[in-house]
C-alpha cells in the first residue's frame, strides 16, 4: 500500500516557482537542479539568486577517490547556469574549515520586494537526488 505520494514535494515545488512571480532566493549545499527546476526558474521574469557551497566549503571536498570530484562538478552545474540563464545570480558561501549545506527557498511579494510571501525550509536539497531517492518521512 503507497500511502505518501513521494513526489508531491517536487510537484508543489515546481507549481510554486512557476506560480509565485516575486523575486526568490534559494540555498542548496548541491547545485544539481533537476530539469523541471530549471525550466520553472529560467521563465521567471524577476530576480533569481541562489546561494551554494564554494568547491571548498563541499561536503565532499577533500573526500578522496572518485568523490573529491564531486564539489568541481556542482561548479561545472554553476557556469552553465550562469551562461544559460541570465535572470539567475549564483552565490558561493564559504568560511575556513566549515561546511556549508543550508538549504530553503524564500520567495517574495511582487508587489514589495522587501517582504517574505513564502519561506519553505526543509530537508531538500533541491536536487534530483533529493526527489527521487531520499525521502525523509
Amino acid at each position: 500500500m503507497n500511502v505518501i505520494n513521494n513526489l508531491e514535494d517536487e510537484e508543489l515545488f515546481t507549481t510554486l516557482l512557476k506560480e509565485l512571480d516575486g523575486d526568490l532566493n534559494l540555498a542548496t549545499g548541491y547545485l544539481n537542479l533537476p530539469q523541471n527546476y530549471i525550466q520553472a526558474l529560467s521563465s521567471r521574469k524577476n530576480s533569481v539568486k541562489l546561494l551554494t557551497s564554494s568547491p571548498r566549503a563541499n561536503g565532499f571536498y577533500k573526500a578522496g577517490r572518485v568523490k573529491k570530484y564531486i564539489p568541481g562538478i556542482y561548479r561545472v552545474n554553476e557556469i552553465d547556469c550562469l551562461k544559460r540563464y541570465p535572470n539567475l545570480k549564483i552565490y558561493e558561501w564559504e568560511a575556513f574549515g566549515w561546511t556549508f549545506h543550508g538549504k530553503g527557498a524564500w520567495f517574495y511579494s511582487k508587489e514589495d520586494p522587501t517582504r517574505v510571501e513564502l519561506s519553505v525550509i526543509g530537508s531538500s536539497n533541491f536536487s534530483e537526488r533529493s526527489n527521487k531517492r531520499d525521502t525523509e518521512c
